[in-house]
């Protein structure tokens, strides 16, 4: 293992209590505004929205491409710290790669964006520190029948979670 208990190179990340992966999938687009020109033709001014972060069952070799990941810990020049993100490893248009983040929930921000969530694993827990707290990467049931989503949950409720925590890191095939 490598830094902050990650590998080397691409990997998948599993939740261990429902076998399902980290994916990132595209987040589509979002209408912005419309408006009409001159010639009563309408205008409508979108933007591609970032990817999220989702559960999915693993996919064969081959088609898994958004379920890879890889541990981004270069040195910040500026700042001398290691940035320590997840990146997933698929480009989703001309902005570049995207990093899994927190915040208020799991996200996913532009991976040369400043103050994404740092993360660690150990014990099987993926962590990172948000508003000076720890906050743990948890598989959460969404309600829908079998279905479950990705949290980004303070240490407080992590008991009620636990199980459903645990992540294993395999490399990319």
């Amino acid at each position: 293992m490598d830094r902050n208990g990650f590998p080397k190179g691409d990997f998948f990340i599993t939740n261990v209590k429902t076998g399902l992966r980290l994916t990132a999938v595209p987040g589509g687009t979002s209408v912005l505004a419309t408006a009409n020109n001159k010639a009563g033709d309408e205008i409508v001014y979108s933007r591609t929205a970032n990817p999220d972060p989702v559960l999915t069952a693993p996919l064969p070799s081959g088609k898994n491409g958004l379920q890879g990941w890889y541990f981004d810990d270069t040195v910040e020049h500026y700042r001398g710290v290691a940035r320590n993100i997840l990146v997933n490893r698929m480009k989703f248009d001309d902005r570049g790669r995207f990093a899994l983040d927190g915040g208020d929930w799991a996200q996913m921000s532009g991976a040369g964006r400043d103050e994404i969530a740092q993360w660690k694993f150990e014990d099987g827990l993926i962590s990172a520190k948000w508003s000076y707290a720890p906050h743990y990467l948890t598989a959460t049931p969404t309600g829908e029948k079998g279905g479950f989503g990705v949290e980004y949950l303070e240490a407080a409720l992590l008991p009620g979670y636990t199980e459903l925590a645990k992540w294993e890191i395999t490399p990319f095939s």
